[in-house]
């Protein structure tokens, strides 16, 4: 599947998780402020047992999707580099490079990659 964005996803603050890529740990909970084809930028608070937050970071942001009725709920897992992480008293405004978004459904199973062009 081919997706081709022209301009800012407009997701308004949306909450979501934010983990080190590669392991099976829990995320910590965020708000998205931001995504676009190229970048996320989320909002979390600083936690202890997070030191993985730092520039160079791989990272998956997962946001839960709006789902009605019959239809299985989705969310949307964003695979990226963080660039650039800035700390605002006991919070973090974490901005990322974007590699890869995935559709999964909330069960964990994967659709499959979507190409970014």
């Amino acid at each position: 599947m081919q997706m081709r964005f022209t301009e800012p996803i407009r997701i308004g603050s949306r909450a979501c998780t934010i983990r080190p890529a590669g392991l099976d740990q829990n995320g910590i909970r965020a708000v998205a402020e931001e995504l676009s084809r190229d970048s996320v930028i989320v909002l979390t608070c600083i936690d202890p047992g997070a030191a993985w937050i730092q520039a160079g970071s791989k990272v998956v942001v997962t946001l839960d999707l709006p789902f009605r009725g019959n239809f299985t709920p989705r969310a949307l897992e964003v695979a990226a580099v963080i660039n650039h992480v800035i700390s605002y008293g006991v919070n973090l405004r974490v901005a990322a490079v974007v590699r890869e978004m995935t559709f999964v459904s909330r069960d964990g199973s994967s659709s499959g990659p979507v190409t970014l062009n």
